[in-house]
């Protein structure tokens, strides 16, 4: 089995926002993990700024039981922009439309229980158009460029399913999925297999999949073949390992930093970073 190249390039991210963020308990009680703030924006921002500048188009965003709120932030309001507009605060109104999603468009689909991400993905499936489509973890913060543009950028040059890969300390190695490296191409190396959460002895490298991936729609009919637990989560890690098994899968690795916001010590280490510009803003 061949893919089809990805050109011209996907306009469709599927972005799961699904999960309850009970690592983060207490504060994600009552505030989705995606909306706590980050520097001067939330955690989801910043990853909904990376997609835009990498030109996607349409934002497919799996809800679940914080749907609501993330609906009140998604949404232009416009009745607040006319009234910060007539009010002439122009700060304001500045930072409230930058976080609009122009010029894509949204759909919104539930997903009533976080059945793994895996079924985020399958429930997205029909709203996807194109033969390839675009997924973000966005509770994942990567700076040093835009890593999104980087997987599309290798997708588009391999014709392969692309992930983004980053380096982990390996006491953290068993938080994540972690890539089974192959030959090196032009543009990354093949991923030989993902493992789930391996403990630190057995991880068969200590790169981790960082929350970027450029897909083929195929693999929707590989995620419908795979068993379903009678009781847990669809892992999309089983259906890449799939594609990895076919050496359909390129591991690129990003640069700068790869912040995990869905746990303490992740948002802990993105508020530092983030806020750092900010302590120059202040007066002596």
């Amino acid at each position: 089995m061949s893919l089809p190249s990805p050109k011209p390039m996907p306009k469709t991210l599927i972005v799961p926002l699904g999960g309850r963020g009970t690592r983060l308990f207490p504060l994600t009680k009552s505030v989705p993990k995606g909306l706590l703030p980050l520097g001067r924006k939330p955690v989801l921002q910043y990853v909904l700024d990376e997609a835009i500048a990498a030109e996607f188009r349409h934002f497919v965003f799996v809800l679940g039981a914080d749907g609501a709120l993330y609906r009140d932030y998604l949404v232009s309001d416009s009745w607040l922009a006319n009234r910060l507009r007539s009010e002439g605060r122009r700060d304001e109104l500045r930072r409230l439309l930058d976080s609009h999603l122009r010029p894509a468009r949204c759909t919104f689909v539930e997903q009533p229980a976080p059945e793994g991400l895996g079924d985020a993905v399958l429930r997205a499936a029909p709203h996807v158009a194109e033969p390839w489509f675009g997924l973000v973890i966005p509770d994942t913060v990567v700076t040093g460029g835009n890593a999104m543009a980087m997987a599309v950028a290798a997708a588009r040059k391999t014709a392969l399913a692309v992930l983004t890969l980053a380096e982990t300390p390996r006491e953290r190695l068993s938080d994540y999925g972690i890539a089974a490296l192959g030959a090196a191409t032009g543009s990354g190396r093949l991923i030989r297999d993902i493992v789930e959460k391996p403990s630190p002895d057995l991880a068969p490298s200590t790169l981790h999949f960082n929350g970027r991936a450029i897909l083929p729609v195929e693999i929707f009919a590989v995620l419908t073949r795979l068993p379903r637990p009678t009781a847990g989560e669809l892992h999309l890690t089983d259906a890449l390992a799939e594609l990895a098994g076919r050496k359909m899968l390129l591991g690129v690795e990003t640069c700068g930093q790869s912040f995990d916001c869905g746990s303490f010590r992740g948002l802990a280490e993105a508020s530092c970073h983030m806020a750092r510009p900010l302590f120059k803003e202040l007066p002596a």
